[in-house]
């Protein structure tokens, strides 16, 4: 069996098809779960400041989780807007984790409502 040049090209473009576009979609994938857990790691590197009371790091390590969750990951959207809120109400801003927590829509888990709630009842 002879190959041509169009047909060896051929043979090159459908194997690129096979063995790149998978890889992208993998790609996509892995992106999209490293995405998640960078924003836990926020998440949790904002906690530990906290606990140190370095509340100014906290609150921007918090502000930057919810930039980043906010269109993709829903609940640690919500997650990060209720820790925010918590370390409002343990630096004295009452009125500012109250007006996060209000914002809140109430079609949320059960789990980050009560959470929501229950953050809402340590403000009050």
């Amino acid at each position: 069996m002879i190959i041509t040049k169009s047909k060896h090209i051929y043979i090159k473009l459908l194997i690129i098809k096979l063995l790149v576009i998978p890889t992208g979609l993998k790609t996509t994938r892995a992106r999209q779960a490293n995405d998640s857990l960078y924003i836990v790691t926020l998440l949790n590197e904002a906690e530990q400041y906290k606990n140190a009371l370095m509340f100014s790091k906290s609150d921007s390590l918090y502000r930057k989780s919810i930039r980043l969750a906010k269109n993709k990951y829903p609940k640690l959207y919500y997650q990060s807007i209720i820790s925010l809120a918590e370390l409002n109400r343990k630096t004295g801003y009452f009125n500012e984790g109250k007006n996060i927590l209000l914002n809140l829509p109430e079609n949320m888990e059960p789990e980050l409502k009560v959470r929501k709630y229950d953050r809402l009842a340590a403000i009050y």
